[in-house]
């Protein structure tokens, strides 16, 4: 069981429009294809590609990558992170399902981000068994721990005192529903007429760590996401066995990523590479992976790492 610990950003500002995670990528990956300065332009792109046509719909989109750390917002518009290019790599373009590796990122974005909101969903369902959208929704608002996150929200949305027997407003509903959306399509919740857990779900609330925040979350959270996508077929990297395979993915990546002077993205390399090694079943975290790079870099397989201006390691050079 997790712990709400201090006070943090959680996505309340939601509806149903914004549930497909399949947009949330194409909207990624419109942002990094044009590269534009101007709002306006981007919001038209926007629309034209993903048939949206409200600008605080899109709004709304944005808010949520921008919480989950795929974009950010810099002199009025938007660029994508290092996370959201590792994203952006693995997303199919008018495909309307997630694949394996967009699930990983996406559940890394989500739960290194808001772990806490959308854990209690999963445990609300697990506790509620044979429970429709109704009932879970009151059990997650009013009587979990999330009632935290959500206080200001169900209070200007009901305008009196808590009531568990009450029932919640549309739109209190729909805040649920959106969070179940993205719960389904990272294959944790089945959405019916009963709302029940998968067995993702089930060993997410067996594995997940206990008292957990989102920085705690961030130094296991490949090694989750390994044994959540690959029933029980996983295992720790080991440089003796996985070595060479690790060096095809970093020459890959690295041409991926690579900008001006040849100069690779190393944030978006490690996000790439480990997101990668977790779909075939093996564990990188990201310590591990820059103590590799250090490695590799006396080797010589790594011709150079540049740190960037927090003193951290931000760019790579490959021959």
């Amino acid at each position: 069981m997790i712990m709400i610990r201090n006070k943090k950003i959680y996505l309340t500002d939601i509806t149903t429009s914004e549930g497909n995670l399949t947009r949330l990528s194409l909207i990624c990956e419109i942002i990094a294809r044009i590269r534009t300065s101007d709002s306006t332009e981007l919001f038209k792109t926007i629309k034209e590609e993903t048939g949206l046509t409200n600008n605080k719909v899109i709004g709304r989109h944005l808010h949520i990558l921008t919480t989950l750390g795929l974009v950010t917002k810099v002199f009025g518009t938007y660029l994508v992170t290092s996370s959201g290019k590792a994203l952006v790599k693995f997303h199919a373009k008018g495909s309307n399902v997630l694949n394996k590796t967009e699930k990983i990122m996406f559940f890394k974005s989500f739960f290194c981000s808001i772990p806490e909101q959308l854990y209690w969903v999963i445990h609300t369902i697990g506790k509620k068994h044979r429970a429709g959208i109704n009932e879970n929704a009151i059990e997650y608002f009013y009587s979990s721990p999330a009632r935290a996150i959500w206080l200001k929200t169900i209070d200007r949305a009901v305008r009196k005192k808590f009531d568990k027997d009450r029932p919640l407003t549309r739109g209190m509903i729909n805040k649920f529903e959106t969070m179940l959306y993205w719960l389904s399509q990272l294959d944790f919740v089945k959405k019916q007429e009963i709302i029940r857990l998968t067995e993702k779900g089930l060993k997410l609330l067996r594995i997940f760590p206990a008292n957990a925040n989102a920085k705690e979350l961030s130094v296991k959270v490949y090694s989750i996401a390994t044994q959540l996508y690959n029933e029980e077929n996983f295992q720790q990297y080991d440089q003796n066995i996985h070595k060479k395979e690790l060096i095809n993915v970093l020459r890959e990546a690295y041409q991926l990523f690579r900008g001006e002077q040849d100069l690779s993205d190393l944030i978006a390399i490690q996000e790439f590479t480990s997101a990668i090694f977790a779909s075939s079943g093996i564990i990188l975290e990201q310590t591990r992976f820059y103590e590799i790079i250090q490695e590799l870099a006396l080797d010589g397989t790594v011709k150079s790492i540049i740190l960037g201006r927090d003193g951290k390691p931000a760019f790579l050079v490959m021959d």
